[in-house]
Formats: structure tokens, sequence, C-alpha cells
């Protein structure tokens, strides 16, 4: 429906200045495609489309500093489980370097120990990571259906931006299971450590140690 069609349907007459257009898929790429489309289609050089970026700058600036501190955040949380983890294999390696040094004397290759090795630490961060989801969906499931709500300034602010005053928890989906593969490749790397330790290793500082 054109402009002059909607103003005489809802008895605006010349009143109607804009038009907000909802679309079901809100994303970047889809919104640009949506505001792009429309600009050719539009005849009239007076009427123009822009996207809710061009119309409230001070929120869009808000949403992406606050992107970028979470991302902050996480490369932090990220630097603090990869060193757990590595903590984690380097007491592994040191506590058992005699039982290493045995085996090797007694005939184990190194590079069975090494993947011997591997093996109980992809084990150990498969165990680490299902337990870490699974003791995590109740508290997801309970935030998801019953966010968390904001009172005082911070609810006013919301409300000042036309959003209701809750922090919902989103349900499972592709970015909370990227954060699984994350730590996992966290483990992976964490194994060059033991692997290096292991092929250098000499039996008789082993067996002393």
């Amino acid at each position: 429906m054109n402009l002059p069609s909607t103003q005489y349907f809802l008895g605006f007459e010349n009143r109607v200045t804009t038009l907000a257009i909802n679309l079901h898929d809100n994303s970047d790429k889809n919104m640009v495609a949506t505001q792009n489309k429309l600009n050719k289609l539009l005849k009239d050089k007076t009427i123009t489309v822009k996207n809710w970026k061009e119309f409230n700058k001070v929120l869009a600036q808000q949403i992406e500093g606050d992107d970028q501190s979470g991302q902050a955040f996480m490369a932090l949380l990220y630097f603090i489980i990869f060193f757990g983890i590595f903590g984690t294999v380097l007491m592994m390696i040191y506590e058992r370097k005699r039982e290493f040094g045995v085996l090797i004397s007694i005939g184990m290759r190194k590079g069975r120990l090494a993947f011997i090795l591997i093996l109980e630490m992809i084990f150990m961060g498969i165990m680490g990571v299902l337990a870490g989801t699974v003791l995590s969906l109740p508290i997801l499931y309970v935030l998801h259906n019953n966010p968390v709500r904001l009172t005082g300034d911070m609810a006013q602010v919301m409300e000042d931006f036309g959003f209701e005053a809750i922090m919902p928890l989103a349900w499972i989906d592709m970015y909370i299971l990227w954060q699984g593969l994350i730590v996992a490749l966290m483990v992976v790397l964490s194994c060059l450590y033991p692997l290096r330790k292991v092929f250098k290793m000499k039996e008789i500082d082993a067996l002393r140690a």
C-alpha cells in the first residue's frame, strides 16, 4: 500500500509521514537487503527507506559497545578456562613422570604412551563438556521461562528505550553449542605440551623424579 492510500485508509490525510515495517527475519543482513529492495521499488525520490540503526544511532552505538565489552569478557573467560585446563594437564604430567619413566624403561614406545595420554585428556575433556552442559540446562530453562526482572535506574533506562525491563536467557542455540566446541579445542591444544614432554623425556631422569 502506498503512502497516500495508507493516509486515506487510516483517515490521516497528509498527516502520516512514516511507516514502520516489522521483519520476521530481523538479522542485519536481511534488514539491509530488504531496505535496498524497497529503495529500488520506490519511484518517488521524496520517499526513503531507513533501517532502525539510522533512526536511532545512539541505541545502535550502545548495543555495539555492549557487544564489544561482552566479547572482551568472553576472551577473559576463555583465558581463565584454558589455563585451568593447562594447569590440570601440567600437574598430571609432573605427578606421573616416574610412572612414565617406568613404562618407557620396560619397553613401551613413546608414541604409544603419548597416544594414551591424548586419549585420557580427550576423554576428560568430553566428560567435562557434557557435565557442564547437563548441569547448565536446568538453569537455562528456568531463567529462559522466568527472566530476571530489572528494577531501579536500569529498569527505567530499558523502559525509556521501549523495552520491557527484564533480562531473559536465550535457550540452546548454536552460540551456546559453540562454547562447548571451543572448550574441546582448548583441550586439544593442551595436549601439545604433554606430547612434547613425552618425546623429550629421558628415562633416567624420569625414574629419579
